[in-house]
């Protein structure tokens, strides 16, 4: 019985000491938006910076901190950093089960993927349009999108892309029963 209460109480310090590490982290990167008025690189990867935050975190606050990155990007013509807020705001609206309008973002998010040269935003752009498109019902785009995406994946050699899109192929087969 002591065991499992020290254990219980290890546990429970180490989320304690997690979840301030976490708002230490926000809390910085707020100081540098805060500091760094410039509009440039720096702000733009701030503001992704606390929209990965808030995906990770707090789902609602996600779009602002992308929607922001993804003007300031514009401003930038930086085409890598607009396609990762597009992913960014698509995925905010997945969130909020408008998957009309993910869709229109991840595809943007695509395109602008392609335009930049940028392997690994074009697989994560096709694995998120294949979500959506699975959400809709669309199996067959939503696999020809996925199977786009691995070979993507392993022509640059992410692993971690090949895994994911790998899992997602299957998960797909075995949502039509399809073993």
């Amino acid at each position: 019985m002591r065991i499992k209460l020290f254990l219980l109480c290890i546990l429970l310090l180490n989320c304690c000491i997690t979840l301030h590490a976490q708002q230490q982290q926000l809390d910085s990167l707020f100081y540098g938006l805060k500091n760094h008025p410039q509009q440039d690189s720096v702000r733009l990867i701030l503001f992704c910076r606390i929209g990965k935050y808030y995906f990770d975190n707090d789902r609602s606050k996600l779009f602002q901190y992308e929607d922001s990155a993804y003007i300031l990007a514009s401003k930038l013509h930086d085409l890598y950093w607009m396609a990762n807020a597009c992913n960014g705001i698509g995925g905010s609206y997945v969130f909020k089960g408008d998957y009309s309008l993910a869709l229109t973002w991840f595809e943007k998010a695509l395109d602008l993927s392609e335009q930049s040269g940028s392997e690994r935003r074009i697989s994560q752009s096709k694995t998120n349009i294949a979500a959506v498109k699975n959400v809709l019902g669309d199996f067959n785009d939503a696999l020809t999108y996925l199977q786009n995406a691995l070979s993507n994946a392993i022509a640059s050699k992410q692993k971690d892309e090949i895994a994911s899109c790998l899992g997602n192929i299957s998960g797909l087969y075995g949502e039509q029963h399809n073993y």
